[in-house]
Order: structure tokens, then sequence, then C-alpha cells
């Protein structure tokens, strides 16, 4: 048996001070990922920081694990996007986007952790699809991310495994009803949804995958605990920031 201790965070906007990112540190010395999904960043579609955004720097501090590519990270141009991540020093993941230059980040990070196989992989909301005519000029779009999401936990699940213990955590940022009807279509096949975007803070169950928001603005951080074994949320708490 193994249990998993995460720290989440999501739609931050620009608000996280040196005090909360310090908050959030001594939070991940005693946990074994810290994560975010997305929209940290205070920037948004149009207009980009061509210096990145300060608060990746304190996301650094932080210790952030990986974070989920949100529509405030997004921008059509590659350059734009390119200059928004730029300060990150943790992976952003996001597994339904399509490249026109090559990748700017991954579709998912892999973590072994107390002798279980993690996998972390990101869900963005739709910003630009390939049936918009803005399409063409985009450098980079994003698929349906529930038929995305089905095609890549199948990908893991043909994986030989590495540990006897297996996880699956999907990072969103398409709101909590997407949320939802994505773990309704993969039936269990997710274990934990950590999701972001519709600003909500709640927990629940579908078809047997817990989801998890954390709210927005650096109010709170969500600190759970994960039974591999059973494959139960053993404990869950909202923490000021």
């Amino acid at each position: 048996m193994s249990v998993i201790d995460i720290v989440h965070t999501g739609d931050m906007h620009g608000r996280l001070s040196y005090p909360k990112a310090m908050k959030l540190r001594e939070l991940r010395k005693n946990s074994d990922l810290l994560l975010d999904s997305g929209d940290a960043a205070a920037c948004g579609n149009v207009f980009f920081h061509p210096f990145g955004e300060r608060i990746h720097s304190l996301m650094n501090r932080a210790g952030y694990d990986a974070a989920c590519i949100g529509n405030r990270e997004y921008h059509i141009l590659r350059a734009g996007m390119k200059c928004t991540l730029r300060r990150a020093r943790f992976p952003f993941v996001s597994a339904n986007f399509c490249w026109s230059g090559g990748r700017l980040f991954e579709e998912y990070e892999h973590f072994i952790i107390k002798e279980t196989e993690i996998f972390v992989f990101g869900l963005s909301n739709v910003n630009v699809s390939a049936d918009m005519k803005i399409a063409r000029y985009a450098a980079q779009y994003q698929t349906d991310p529930v038929e995305r999401a089905e095609k890549i936990v199948l990908e893991f699940e043909q994986t030989p495994a590495i540990k006897n213990q297996r996880m699956i955590i999907a990072l969103t940022h398409l709101g909590l009803e997407k949320d939802k009807e994505t773990a309704a279509r993969l039936e269990g096949r997710i274990d934990i949804v950590l999701g972001g975007h519709s600003h909500d803070s709640c927990y629940g169950t579908v078809k047997g995958t817990h989801i998890v928001h954390s709210g927005c603005r650096c109010g709170f951080a969500t600190r759970l605990s994960y039974d591999t074994e059973t494959k139960k949320i053993t404990s869950l708490e909202r923490i000021a920031l």
C-alpha cells in the first residue's frame, strides 16, 4: 500500500505573493507532489509579457512539480506562448494540443513515488480548434479534451508497468462540468481529476474518479492523501494561503 500526498492549486491569475509561495513550499516539503491546474499567469490571450510571468518565478520557489496549460497561458503565436512560459523551471503539461512548429511542453509527466508509478497528464480548454478560421494563423491549437483523454489513458494502460501500483492523474483546465463528463466517459480509469477554469472549490466522485477543484486567486490550496490500494482519498483539507 502507498499513500500519495498531493497539494493542488488552480486559477491563481497572478495573485501568488512571496509569503503564499513560501507557505506552499512548506506544504510541498511534507507532500509528494505540488500541482497546478492552469491560469496561474496574469496575461491574457492577446497580449503577453516578453520577459515572462513573475508568478512562475514564485512557483519555482514553491517547488511545483507540474502545471496544466490554461487559457491564460495560451497564445496562438509560438513566440507569445514561449515568452509567457519562459520563467518556469517546472514542466507544463497538456495532451490535447496540435503543433505546427514543435512542442513547447509535453503531454504528461511520469513520476515514481513510494513504489507507485504516477502519470500526470494535462487537458486544456479549447481556445482555438481546427475548424476555426483563426486556426490557419495559430502555431498551436487544441483538440477535443475528452476524446484525447480516452486515447492517452489507453496509452498508459498499454505501457508495461514498472511498479505494482499505478496511478493516473488528470490535471485539467476544463471547468467542473467538462471534468465530470471526462470522468463519466472514462468510467474510473482515471484515479483523480485535479481541475480548474470554472473557479469552483469542491470535491466529489463520478464513476469512481475523484474530482477536486481548489478555488481561485490564491485563496486556498487543497491537500489530499490518496490510498493507491483502496483507491480512496483518505484525507482532504482546504488550507488558506
